[in-house]
């Protein structure tokens, strides 16, 4: 393979994260000699059918002050600019790409790219229902450089995060969406306009603008983007909108239209998709897998996921109903634009118990208040648990719980009936538990065994 014209013999690859080593197995089963770099402890064993195992070094608890020389720098999407391994690779001579930018020139199949702050992984997998014979990669947790090893499938499904783009100068996919974009991962970007220049990497390679779709609300986000390119082109990207009906494919109450990717309408009130996120994300994916399929096959796919299609848990999942107070896992909610959507899907008056908080990635949390009156009072936890009482209060009631087994046990003791008791925590976990489903597994097993 080549880069900047350039041959690829040897490569230096970034992190052995689950991504790191699919990259180095993918490398090193095509040729190209590998040193595999971790600044931790790391013991790894490659994949002896691929003859993996005799083309790369495993160099851990790495401390040189410079990379080995390479043809290539595949950096991990942990790994951040500032950070140790990221300045060397800035200061290395090779030229650096991420694990997606590099599993992709690899790729045989039509690749779907998705981005966005929320819903990509709700997206990502109506995608791959819509498709049938496709495959879902990225992000999501199975890496890119996996994936494209896959001859089985038609179509592969990428879940991009702006880590993920941040160093993709060659990532082609077939076609991308753009969700949404709102306050995020602010400790690692500079400002908000960095991490959104961070999402619109997804469309830098596509030249037909059929093949971006985009929430309506980001249109002139993406008419700056481009500052005055495809002047020539009577329209713009594909664009969806659960709230306005400029959008090309918009939704009146539970019927949704898509005459502007060949299709009619449909109604949703029958299926498990509801909430305007929900119905956003429902537009989305058709919108993307209208660029690769037939309208006849499209048609049928729709079809086919609005009765099968269920919410992944985690996101926004009712647990149960106990005594005329409902619980809700909504753990995957890491920002606070998810909390807002949680909100607006469970919130009447004053009727939610909100526990939230968790690592801070200096969001604005301030944006939740406007929610105050759906929101019965706050039982914060975490890291975050002091700068979001400070952000809320007095417009939202907060009370500090020492965990979250203490949060619930505070929540249950206020609500009443037809109250909402909603792990929504608007932060990343890892402050305190392995990930958001291991945070959203232990709230709910703290509620059945208190219902016990």
């Amino acid at each position: 393979m080549k880069i900047n014209g350039k041959i690829v013999e040897k490569a230096v690859i970034l992190g052995m994260g689950i991504s790191g080593q699919a990259a180095a197995e993918l490398a090193a089963h095509n040729g190209i000699e590998i040193i595999a770099i971790d600044e931790k402890r790391v013991e790894i064993q490659f994949d002896e059918t691929k003859a993996a195992n005799r083309r790369i070094q495993l160099i851990s608890e790495f401390k040189e002050s410079a990379l080995p020389n390479s043809d290539l720098i595949i950096i991990s999407p942990g790994i951040s600019d500032v950070s140790t391994l990221g300045k060397l690779a800035s200061s290395s001579p090779a030229p650096v790409i991420s694990e997606l930018n590099f599993a992709a020139l690899f790729a045989k199949k039509p690749i779907l790219a998705i981005t966005g702050t929320n819903g990509k992984t709700t997206v990502t997998e109506m995608t791959e229902m819509l498709l049938k014979n496709a495959i879902s990669a990225g992000n999501i947790g199975h890496p890119l450089s996996k994936a494209v090893e896959d001859q089985e499938v038609d179509y592969i499904v990428a879940e991009c995060s702006s880590f993920q783009l941040e160093k993709s100068p060659h990532f082609t996919p077939s076609a991308a969406a753009i969700l949404n974009i709102t306050s995020d991962h602010l400790d690692r970007y500079a400002n908000f306009a960095s991490y959104s220049a961070a999402k619109f990497n997804i469309f830098i390679n596509i030249a037909n603008i059929a093949d971006m779709i985009i929430n309506y609300n980001l249109i002139s986000d993406w008419r700056e983007w481009k500052k005055g390119g495809y002047t020539s082109s009577k329209r713009g990207p594909i664009t969806f909108s659960a709230t306005s009906r400029e959008a090309d494919i918009y939704s009146e109450g539970n019927v949704i239209s898509f005459k502007a990717v060949g299709l009619g309408t449909f109604d949703i009130s029958s299926s498990e998709i509801s909430g305007n996120h929900n119905i956003e994300n429902f537009m989305a994916a058709t919108a993307l897998a209208s660029r690769v399929v037939t309208s006849r096959q499209l048609n049928e796919g729709v079809k086919f996921l609005l009765k099968n299609f269920r919410i992944s848990p985690h996101r926004q999942e009712v647990i149960c109903d106990i005594d005329g107070v409902k619980f809700v896992n909504d753990s995957k909610a890491t920002n606070p634009d998810a909390v807002i959507a949680a909100l607006n899907a469970f919130g009447g008056e004053h009727n939610i118990c909100l526990i939230a908080g968790g690592l801070d990635k200096n969001m604005d949390f301030s944006i939740i208040k406007k929610e105050s009156t759906k929101i019965k009072k706050a039982f914060l936890i975490g890291e975050t648990k002091k700068i979001l009482q400070k952000s809320w209060e007095p417009e939202i009631s907060c009370e500090i719980c020492a965990s979250l087994e203490n949060a619930v046990q505070k929540s249950k003791d206020l609500a009443s009936k037809g109250d909402i008791i909603l792990l929504s925590p608007g932060c990343a976990s890892m402050d305190m538990f392995a990930n958001y489903r291991d945070r959203g597994e232990k709230f709910c097993k703290i509620i059945h065994q208190s219902a016990d």
